[in-house]
């Protein structure tokens, strides 16, 4: 709380010009101060007036909180163009002595020198000392792994977060730590029976899930761009737009000329979110078609020669509502029609970045079991809550899949119905669509309270959690946004025989057997398993049968 206030004070003491701070350029925000728990950085011109106006805010300060400034703790740095004699002025106005070599702070050196191993020597310092440190006649293999991953690999975090370390300098860590690993008992050097590279596998795969110091540095630094993507109007963030991409974005910007080592290191992080993500595309106004990666596919469209330079908004039709189809198909080859096709976008227009994790088809789906065996009967919701029943129908090499939507009553009475054809690369996109499809048409059907089943277990757990899955991450998001629009939205995963109906009628539009009035006239396969559905509903709960 104490000090909020002095913010406040140095803040308003900066808007009426008593204090200026420091600025990189022209467009960069002034930076007065910076406060770290008990630390405190102030940042003013190099002159006596504006050190005397600094002195008389913070006596005012102290006055009122009865803090006192430590001056044996504190100390001034300069710029290189400030003259001596100016130095030893505001040093004797403030009882500081000047910093040199102000050392370390935060565990980082306060000034980088041009080696960069050099600069990072501390790191492996501190490694040997905690290796040789350790008794190792009284460590088992157990408790070596312990230490490596607990101590050792946490090490150098810090600085991950803010530099990105020459490859010669990660090997010569993965080096120590191996030597600590293979080093048997009484032995200057075990024999390594195992590269490192296979100890940095998961357990799962054969190794002993030891982190690559390479890949732990560049995951760190992606966690840092995406800090920068994301939060645009942060302080830091705001200074580096000013020195390194003043009229363009963090996603576009170069490398520039006599860049900093951590412009460097932030811009590796930031290939690396670019290469392994990907656009879930909304209006697309700000997505490339050439160059950015935002096709379901994965593919990065290269631009041909001659070729004009599009926005994916360019493709999306005049509505807004889905694709322009006949200007997709006119302008590209039909393989890249149908992957542009295939792509989901989000409703919502909004479009974000999400990661483009390799998905795994859904095993929890029970295709193979005997449809005339109903061992678990449909389940009816409470009170005066709806049910929506979703599946897709999706086949390989087929450019089409179908969904289908079932939306009941606690007497297994319908009381709406959905079936389509729609573009889906994968049996994931189809049945994302499907749940998308049955919010919508509950919603218009002005229920606050409905639950939803599903038989696609991962989906399912994505939709409660809120985390996005690869090329479903735009459908996710619309499906989070309309989770939103009611009381009560519960997602549930049933299994095959419970979810049988709205199976059925994703297949038979897949095979064109759904008549426009299939609500009112299901052909026979569906009728049946709607009848047995009415009937574990009326025998669960005594109501009469309905249907």
């Amino acid at each position: 709380m104490a000090m909020d206030v002095l913010s406040i004070m140095i803040t308003q003491a900066q808007q009426s010009g008593l204090i200026n701070g420091f600025r990189f350029n022209t467009l960069s925000p002034p930076l007065t101060h910076l406060f770290f728990a008990d630390d405190s950085l102030l940042f003013a011109e190099a002159n006596v007036t504006e050190a005397t106006n600094i002195i008389q805010v913070l006596n005012l300060y102290n006055g009122a909180s009865g803090q006192r400034i430590n001056v044996t703790k504190s100390g001034l740095i300069f710029g290189k163009n400030t003259v001596n004699r100016t130095k030893r002025d505001i040093a004797s106005l403030l009882h500081m002595p000047i910093w040199e070599h102000p050392g370390q702070y935060l565990g980082l050196p306060a000034i980088w020198g041009r080696s960069k191993c050099n600069s990072l020597a501390w790191v492996k310092e501190k490694v040997r000392e905690k290796i040789e440190g350790w008794k190792e006649t009284l460590l088992n293999q157990a408790g070596k792994e312990v230490l490596i991953k607990a101590i050792i690999q946490a090490i150098p975090s810090y600085a991950m977060a803010i530099v990105y370390f020459p490859k010669v300098f990660c090997n010569s860590l993965s080096s120590m730590v191996s030597n600590f690993w293979w080093k048997g008992q009484g032995k200057e050097r075990g024999i390594h029976w195992r590269s490192w590279e296979k100890l940095t596998l998961s357990k799962e795969e054969g190794g002993m899930g030891f982190r690559d110091f390479r890949f732990q540095n560049l995951a760190i630094l992606a966690k840092q761009a995406w800090r920068v993507l994301t939060n645009p109007e942060a302080l830091w963030v705001r200074v580096l737009k000013s020195i390194y991409f003043p009229s363009s974005n963090f996603l576009h910007a170069k490398l520039g000329c006599n860049p900093s080592w951590m412009w460097r290191s932030l811009l590796e992080g930031r290939d690396f979110i670019t290469r392994f993500s990907r656009w879930a595309v909304g209006g697309g106004h700000s997505i490339k078609v050439w160059g950015d990666n935002w096709l379901s596919s994965g593919d990065a469209l290269i631009q041909p020669t001659n070729a004009p330079d599009l926005m994916v908004s360019d493709l999306v039709s005049p509505n807004g509502e889905g694709w322009n189809i006949d200007l997709i198909r006119g302008t590209f080859q039909p393989d890249l029609a149908l992957k542009i096709l295939q792509t989901p976008r989000v409703f919502s227009q909004i479009q974000t970045m999400a990661l483009a994790q390799p998905v795994k088809e859904n095993t929890v789906k029970e295709d193979n079991l005997p449809q005339t065996v109903r061992s678990v009967d449909w389940f009816p919701p409470h009170g005066n809550n709806l049910k929506i029943n979703v599946d897709a129908s999706w086949v390989a090499n087929l450019p089409h899949a179908s969904i289908g939507v079932l939306i009941r009553d606690k007497f297994s009475t319908l009381q709406a119905g959905s079936s389509a054809k729609i573009f889906a690369s994968s049996t994931l996109t189809a049945e994302a669509c499907a749940i998308r499809e049955g919010l919508v048409l509950d919603h218009n059907l002005d229920c606050p309270q409905v639950v939803l089943e599903s038989d696609n277990k991962q989906l399912v757990e994505a939709c409660n959690s809120g985390f996005l899955i690869g090329e479903t991450s735009a459908i996710l998001q619309d499906i989070s946004y309309l989770r939103g629009q009611f009381h009560r939205c519960e997602f549930v995963w049933a299994n095959r025989e419970r979810n049988i109906s709205a199976h059925q009628v994703a297949k038979l539009c897949m095979e064109d057997k759904l008549l426009g009035n299939w609500m009112f006239n299901p052909p026979q396969e569906l009728r049946s398993s709607l009848v047995e559905d009415a009937k574990a509903a009326a025998l669960k709960n005594g109501f009469p049968n309905h249907y």
